[in-house]
């Protein structure tokens, strides 16, 4: 059985190469990569390294459609826009995985003095899993929000893990 994902934000590089990367894996299956701006245009028009890799289009389900038809949402937006619009799927019961840093800290004025901007959605933050699996793997798996972490926090996260 394969994990039914779709890709928000998969116009820009962070989500193309997710789509790279998970249109290879063989238990995932990419069930849609909205984009009002390109609706109907192919994923490998926009991401030539994709051509011949996936037959994916730009589309524009609903909300609703998207937390119905997937097990998984992906947001690969730019922070600030990212948490706007994952929060509707998240109260809809969708499970969502965030790469942008708009759920990676958990508290408003921390993350207002870091990105410069009020978070949409503070009752969010305290819910997300903070998604290093070497260290949250038992979190992740029943969290219906999970911020991934950057990748300087990885890295630095992995060299201390066994100190701590």
């Amino acid at each position: 059985m394969s994990v039914k994902i779709s890709v928000l934000g998969a116009t820009g590089y962070g989500g193309g190469e997710l789509i790279r990367l998970l249109s290879r894996h063989p238990g995932v299956e990419l069930v849609a990569v909205p984009s009002r701006s390109r609706e109907g245009v192919p994923v490998s028009a926009i991401h030539k390294n994709l051509e011949g890799l996936t037959d994916l289009r730009f589309s524009t389900p609903s909300e609703d459609e998207l937390a119905e038809r997937s097990d998984v949402i992906v947001g690969a937006m730019p922070h600030g826009a990212s948490a706007e619009v994952l929060a509707p799927l998240v109260d809809r019961g969708a499970k969502v995985v965030d790469l942008s840093g708009d759920f990676r800290l958990r508290d408003a004025a921390t993350y207002a003095r870091w990105y410069k901007r009020e978070h949409p959605r503070h009752d969010l933050m305290q819910h997300a899993v903070y998604g290093c699996p070497e260290a949250h793997r038992e979190a992740m798996r029943g969290a219906r929000l999970i911020a991934s972490p950057g990748c300087f926090a990885t890295a630095i996260n992995l060299a201390l893990l066994p100190a701590a």
